[in-house]
């Protein structure tokens, strides 16, 4: 073959698959438009994704239902019950902007206003393609076109704020955060297995060309002279090659590579090994789409024949999914959507198999022949029972005679009873008071030191400054899931700056905040519930003259006590002293009679020094 070719051909060149770049343009100026892609066309690129591989757009399409679930409801309880625009449902609407979400890790909303009255309220929300925007280096402008190769029907919007003051349509933008080069555009969570999501197309188009074109190449030519080929020499050794396989029926590709020692060289191949080669290729390239994902085939029900679960099991890869992937992008949608519609909204769950009772529940509910019959077994002799047996509650009997001395009034705790009970308790000088409260006041002040510390190791990493409160409240919000208004935020930074972690400083409505110059950061203090021995509200005093000789030293001891302290206590006494206190008053002045003195066990909430 040699012979018949000129040695100063060159290459036809196959087309490679080239994947695009997240590039990002670097405008000089804020009102110059960023491009997102060497072409601009990234996230029309990302959409093509979607549209043509069928794994990575059911694993979409999966994640928008898991996250949906059974729609977005007012938070706390309540239907959300409006429509978006004229032509949407709620639920349309959602969707479109949770695919959205997947797809670019961004969404965008048109608001539109009413040009005559109320410029500060919404007239209508649109779902805007993430796509067709795109926005300068602040994100405060956007440049809307349905076709960015023409740059066709080219709008620009500002961004939405809550404050509007004028009657022009804004676009609402939210967009995620992953680790990137990028500052403006975020790219999607799925970057990693992208080239895997590329690869199965291309092995689709491979077996599609077999079936269709029945291209199935025998030979490859290798041309060792060089990379560089200009179109002419390319066109005119196609023309020569196909000249010289006319009628033969084979196909050839064309490689080259830089010189060597040879100056062509001629190989046949076997279809078939594409063909198996292929195949394993892909297997691969799927089980690295899930990966990239984080989600298990089984969630798509499309586990390999032989390994699928069972239900148990597929429960279980829910709840895991649910609680490291699905409930952190449900709050970073429904904190911007709540912002955005002036209202708390949440998604609310639906069950993964309704109307199903859980397996670990039937064994609680079911008799053993009630479970046979679910697989169609015949029921057993001694069948008629539970298969879990449940423990028989333990019911604790009153003191009869303690109880019967209440009753007539004349039960009360003496100093002798403190006696048994004086080594309780730790004193409250071992304590900084935080505040009254219960379980739900100690779980809340546990969140807010929790929430100090990661605001203030963000406000440091992010190098916070030129932003308004406001500003920082929604990144705050979108980066942290910290749901948190502009007035609590402002609070905490001033405790933080008082504590030394940080130095927050703020002019004219803006911010800025540096670290200090020694780090005095403390470490999260430990809080817990515990309990003081107080007077009634509107009982006046704490000790009266005629307050029992119990009530006077538990007073004057001046501790804080636990709940099994308390508890242990009523062992002791043979009675609930956390109902009853030092035991039953009678109220001269009423003629009433109360069943416990004049004290209670008020809860508060403290830390230890």
């Amino acid at each position: 073959m040699s012979e018949n070719v000129n040695n100063d051909l060159l290459n036809i060149d196959l087309a490679k698959q080239i994947i695009p770049s997240p590039y990002e343009s670097k405008p000089v100026g804020n009102d110059i438009m960023v491009k997102f892609g060497m072409d601009n066309l990234y996230p029309s690129f990302l959409l093509n994704l979607y549209h043509q591989c069928p794994i990575h757009h059911s694993i979409i399409d999966t994640k928008a239902a898991y996250i949906i679930g059974d729609g977005l409801k007012i938070k706390g309880g309540g239907d959300l019950n409006f429509k978006p625009n004229v032509s949407e449902s709620l639920d349309e609407f959602i969707d479109k902007i949770v695919k959205d979400y997947l797809i670019h890790n961004s969404f965008a909303i048109e608001v539109q206003y009413n040009n005559l009255t109320f410029k500060d309220k919404p007239l209508a929300f649109f779902h805007t393609p993430v796509h067709s925007l795109r926005t300068n280096r602040e994100k405060d402008m956007f440049w809307y076109s349905e076709d960015w190769k023409t740059r066709r029907k080219e709008f620009i919007y500002d961004r939405w704020n809550p404050n509007n003051q004028d009657a022009k349509s804004k676009i609402f933008w939210c967009d995620g955060y992953i680790p990137s080069i990028n500052r403006v555009y975020m790219e999607p969570d799925y970057t990693a297995c992208i080239e895997s999501i590329v690869t199965d197309m291309s092995i689709r188009n491979f077996n599609r060309n077999n079936i269709v074109g029945n291209f199935s190449p025998s030979k490859v030519i290798t041309y060792y002279v060089g990379e560089n080929v200009s179109a002419v020499t390319q066109d005119r050794i196609k023309t020569q090659l196909d000249k010289y396989f006319s009628g033969s029926g084979e196909k050839y590709m064309v490689v080259f590579a830089n010189p060597n020692q040879e100056k062509m060289k001629v190989e046949n191949i076997d279809s078939n090994t594409w063909d198996r080669a292929y195949e394993v290729t892909r297997a691969s390239v799927k089980d690295e789409i899930y990966e990239g994902h984080s989600i298990s085939a089984s969630l798509l029900g499309k586990e390999t024949a032989g390994k699928l679960g069972n239900v148990q099991e597929l429960e279980m890869n829910y709840e895991i999914f649910k609680a490291n992937y699905v409930q952190n992008k449900r709050n970073q949608i429904t904190s911007a959507l709540s912002q955005l519609f002036g209202v708390e909204v949440e998604f609310v769950d639906r069950p993964l198999f309704k109307g199903r009772i859980p397996e670990a529940t039937k064994e609680k509910v079911y008799t053993i022949n009630e479970l046979r019959a679910i697989d169609n077994l015949p029921p057993l002799p001694d069948g008629d029972r539970l298969l879990t047996p449940q423990p028989t509650q333990q019911v604790v009997q009153p003191n009869t005679s303690i109880q019967a001395k209440m009753e007539k009034q004349e039960f009360k705790l003496t100093a002798e009873d403190y006696e048994k009970v004086k080594d309780m308790g730790i004193p409250k000088l071992n304590f900084e008071y935080l505040c009254d409260g219960d379980e739900e006041t100690l779980s809340k002040v546990e969140i807010k030191l929790d929430n100090q510390s990661d605001i203030a190791d963000y406000v440091i990493s992010n190098d916070i400054k030129g932003l308004t409160i406001n500003q920082l409240k929604i990144l705050v919000r979108k980066d942290l899931g910290i749901n948190i208004t502009g007035s609590e935020l402002d609070s905490i930074l001033s405790d933080l700056d008082s504590s030394g972690m940080i130095k927050y400083t703020k002019k004219d409505g803006v911010i800025d905040i540096k670290p200090p110059t020694q780090p005095s950061m403390k470490p999260g203090k430990q809080v817990q519930v515990m309990y003081q021995y107080d007077v009634k509200p509107g009982l006046g005093q704490p000790l009266i003259p005629t307050s029992r000789d119990f009530c006077v030293k538990l007073v004057e001891d001046n501790r804080y006590y636990t709940r099994t302290e308390i508890q242990t206590m009523s062992q002791i006494f043979g009675y609930d002293i956390f109902t009853y206190t030092g035991g039953y008053y009678y109220n001269p002045e009423t003629n009433t009679t109360t069943p416990s003195c004049r004290h209670k066990w008020t809860s508060v909430v403290v830390s230890p020094k």
